[in-house]
């Protein structure tokens, strides 16, 4: 969170939805705007916590694809769908976000 505080312009992204650690994950989100969640790690009420503490926004779809398979990410899907019964959240959290995260004016890589 240091560091996401230090450079508040660059997107931080926490993958495996800061597994054991989600709780500081979700307050690392709350704290600071920049902070992303990536959901391949998260468990369902993970999910539902996340996006009542910081909102659907900063969250971004995930597998550890290719551990797992097919079935692996279909399941993180299922997963998603369980947690997030709104079709806008879903949406947004399924691709929108990532999208929209990847589209930064600022990114070194434009």
């Amino acid at each position: 969170m240091e560091q996401a505080r230090r450079f508040p312009d660059v997107p931080f992204i926490i993958g495996h939805f800061g597994k054991i650690m989600f709780l500081d994950a979700i307050r690392s989100a709350e704290m600071c705007p920049n902070v992303y969640l990536e959901t391949s790690g998260a468990q369902v009420c993970d999910l539902q916590m996340a996006v009542e503490r910081i909102g659907y926004d900063r969250i971004l779809y995930g597998t550890d694809l290719p551990i797992g398979g097919a079935p692996s990410a279909h399941w993180n899907v299922v997963k998603i769908k369980s947690a997030v019964p709104d079709p806008v959240a879903l949406a947004a959290i399924l691709g929108g976000n990532a999208i929209r995260l990847m589209d930064r004016k600022h990114l070194a890589f434009q």
